[in-house]
């Protein structure tokens, strides 16, 4: 009797415990084994090259079967890969499939699946990756040395890259360009001395603003791709997300490049439930624009000056002073200063210190 409840309670015992196990596993279910494409780019041959980068896959290899890759040229099973480690990187060339398997260096888009045993559908390696001359292309035609890289852990977001050095997980170095020029208002008016809140693109948004000049010209870096900006993102004090539009912006950004690109606002911004202010018309004309062939341009300004300390301030874009006018008459002629380089600058119109109208005269002599 004795001997029979004790075989009854050890199989009791061991069904708990079974049934322990399988509510523990589904409950806190092991991370899924996660790849990511991390870089491409064409050798010094013209041979492709595919870096993967593989994650969470411990106690988990066996689930692994095999990657498929497509391009305009077709899809295409890889050979066996092995993976044993917990992380690590997967490099891919031609010769890891079945068959030649061609990417247009001029432009294509790549899709990879990693197909995983038990499971009914492959997981997406690569969220379709576009460029060069293909349609709806969001990155440039790689140039030599360059590559293509995924900045962000859970990919999807990738921009050129001028190294192509494997090993690195979502490397960022020589990922960077600058974009800058003038800042308007829905008015056309330049947006100098602007006080207004923080500016951000909303695209791939890093947490860091436009950076705006007392001149109206702001400068702000991203990430080397086909920069495609319609709004700017920006917060009232009351912690609320407001967008504006603007004229749609599209740039093609390469590594260390400097691209001029000025931005138009369509809306006001809003600061709580009140409009920003909104600066009136400029108070002060200038022509002929461009000014060439000739040192001397003639201004205009819309208000008397006679009962006012009035000064009109010529600066580069980036503010810096170059000449300041003394100004007694509403209108009259004025000199550039000898030897001024060709380019863009700006006039500052100065009453009684505070900055009336700002208007931006080309020179070409």
């Amino acid at each position: 009797m004795f001997k029979y409840l004790d075989c009854l309670m050890k199989k009791i015992v061991l069904t708990l415990a079974v049934c322990l196990m399988v509510f523990m596993s589904e409950a806190n279910p092991l991370p899924a084994p996660a790849i990511q494409l991390n870089k491409m780019f064409f050798d010094s041959h013209g041979d492709w090259v595919i870096e993967l980068y593989f994650a969470h896959f411990k106690h988990q290899y066996d689930r692994y079967d095999s990657l498929y890759i497509s391009s305009s040229a077709g899809q295409c099973r890889s050979k066996k890969i092995l993976i044993t480690n917990d992380s690590g990187f997967i490099i891919l060339r031609e010769d890891s499939f079945s068959h030649a398997f061609t990417i247009n260096p001029d432009g294509d888009s790549i899709l990879i699946r990693a197909k995983f045993t038990g499971s009914s559908h492959n997981y997406d390696v690569v969220g379709l990756l576009i460029f060069g001359n293909y349609r709806n292309a969001t990155l440039p035609k790689l140039r030599h040395g360059q590559s293509i890289v995924s900045i962000l852990e859970y990919g999807g977001f990738y921009c050129i890259s001028k190294y192509q050095q494997l090993g690195i997980p979502y490397d960022t170095s020589g990922t960077s360009a600058t974009l800058h020029g003038q800042l308007y208002d829905k008015h056309n008016q330049l947006l100098s001395h602007y006080t207004g809140p923080t500016l951000y693109f909303h695209v791939n948004w890093d947490g860091s603003g436009l950076d705006i000049n007392s001149a109206g010209v702001y400068s702000k870096q991203v990430y080397a791709y086909n920069l495609r900006i319609d709004s700017l993102l920006y917060f009232t004090p009351d912690h609320q997300i407001h967008y504006a539009k603007i004229s749609p912006v599209h740039v093609q950004m390469e590594p260390d490049s400097v691209v001029l690109a000025d931005i138009h606002l369509l809306d006001s911004l809003f600061m709580g439930t009140k409009e920003a202010p909104v600066l009136p018309a400029t108070l002060i004309k200038v022509y002929p624009d461009p000014l060439q062939g000739s040192s001397v341009f003639h201004y205009q300004i819309s208000v008397p000056v006679k009962a006012t300390r009035c000064m009109i301030e010529l600066t580069n874009l980036k503010g810096q002073p170059v000449q300041s006018y003394s100004i007694r008459e509403d209108t009259g002629d004025l000199s550039l200063p000898e030897n001024l380089a060709n380019g863009m600058y700006l006039l500052k119109l100065w009453m009684n210190d505070k900055v009336y109208g700002t208007v931006r005269l080309m020179v070409v002599r």
